[in-house]
C-alpha cells in the first residue's frame, strides 16, 4: 500500500484528509479500514481522531509552523533604527557628497 505523506500536502488538502478520517471514524470504520480507504497510516489516523475528540473542528485546521514575525530578532527596534540612520548618514559620504 502506498501511504500519503501528510507533511507534503498543502493546508487545504491536509484539512480535507483530516475531515475524511474523522468522518470515517464516526461511521465506525476501524483504523485498518481507514488506512486502506485514505492512504493515511493507522497511527496517524488515530492521532487525528484523538486531536479531534480533544479540540473539535479546530483540530482539523493545519497549524502554522516556523518563526512568528519579529520573535527572533537579535537587535532591538532602537538598535535597528540607529543602524539605519548610520547607513543613511554615511552613504552620501561614500560618494563624495556632503550631507
Amino acid at each position: 500500500m502506498e501511504y500519503i505523506d501528510l507533511r507534503k500536502l498543502k493546508s487545504g488538502e491536509l484539512k480535507q484528509i483530516r475531515r475524511q478520517v474523522v468522518r470515517l471514524k464516526k461511521m465506525g470504520k476501524t483504523g485498518k479500514e481507514i488506512e486502506e480507504l485514505t492512504g493515511v497510516r493507522q497511527s496517524r489516523a488515530s492521532e487525528i481522531w484523538t486531536a479531534y475528540k480533544r479540540e473539535g473542528d479546530k483540530a482539523l485546521e493545519p497549524k502554522k509552523h516556523g518563526f512568528q514575525k519579529g520573535t527572533h530578532l537579535l537587535l532591538t527596534p532602537e538598535e535597528q533604527a540607529e543602524i539605519r540612520e548610520t547607513i543613511v548618514t554615511r552613504r552620501p559620504e561614500e560618494f563624495g557628497i556632503p550631507h
